[in-house]
């Protein structure tokens, strides 16, 4: 009598908890009507964000990189896949993980109540800099986030101050290979690994898997050598002074 009443207790009480739980694992992969859709990518070791062309945006489509931004007080849309390896998107404040497996798509919402900074990390281990490879999630009031949806729907302009435009040029031989800019580098090398797209890289806080933060200092310090994380895939060679002077002249630029 006490083994069949081990074995039927925990099965009940696993049962009510099923009741309850299965229905809400379902609505978390739903798509819901009318909701801002955000495609996530994870890769060694940062997360992409592409803003496909919809009706919430009204405006052409965009990406961005470690940063994802969103309107307060709205249900968002994720669809997720991975490059390379399981990687696993998690927001705390915001959301329970959610693993990302190559070769698959999955699905995901959450929403901020209120306008603020949200943190988050890949929950999942994936190589050397797993513990590097954080996320942050922007959530703006209605102005802000149109302000910022609008700056983001801008092409990036080619600099016209000498030391900037010196910085451009160099670019497009060093970096615009993996690199793009939208307006000016459109495309990369089908051989190149993942990069971020650098189109409006001063209107973030953050870079290279959030990390670090986006100053002068810590710019020119990844320039000097972008192995300072563990495991970044990121190639440049050997750069003067003078020429970090000029990229850094031509990255600020991006806004």
């Amino acid at each position: 009598r006490l083994e069949i009443g081990w074995t039927i207790l925990p099965a009940l009480i696993l049962a009510v908890v099923a009741i309850f739980t299965v229905p809400v694992i379902f609505d978390l992969t739903e798509e819901p009507e009318d909701a801002l859709t955000v495609n996530v990518v994870g890769q060694r070791y940062w997360w992409a964000y592409r803003y496909p062309e919809q009706e919430q945006m009204d405006g052409p489509a965009f990406t961005t990189a470690n940063e994802l931004h969103i309107p307060a007080g709205e249900e968002i849309f994720l669809r997720l896949r991975s490059e390379d390896v399981i990687h696993s998107f998690w927001a705390p404040r915001l959301n329970g993980k959610r693993d990302v497996v190559p070769g698959r798509e999955h699905t995901w919402k959450l929403q901020a109540d209120d306008p603020g900074v949200y943190s988050g990390q890949c929950a999942e281990f994936c190589g050397t800099s797993h513990a590097n490879m954080r996320l942050k999630v922007v959530a703006h009031d209605e102005a802000e986030w149109q302000d910022w949806l609008d700056g983001q729907q801008q092409e990036a302009e080619e600099p016209t101050e000498e030391l900037a435009a010196t910085g451009f040029e160099l670019f497009g031989s060093r970096c615009a290979t993996c690199h793009q800019v939208d307006g000016s580098w459109e495309q990369v090398a089908e051989e190149s690994p993942p990069a971020p797209n650098l189109t409006h890289l001063f209107s973030r806080d953050c870079f290279a898997g959030c990390i670090y933060d986006l100053n002068r200092n810590e710019l020119e310090a990844w320039l000097r050598d972008p192995q300072r994380k563990a495991g970044s895939l990121m190639v440049i060679g050997q750069l003067s002074e003078t020429e970090i002077d000029q990229l850094y002249a031509y990255l600020r630029t991006l806004e």
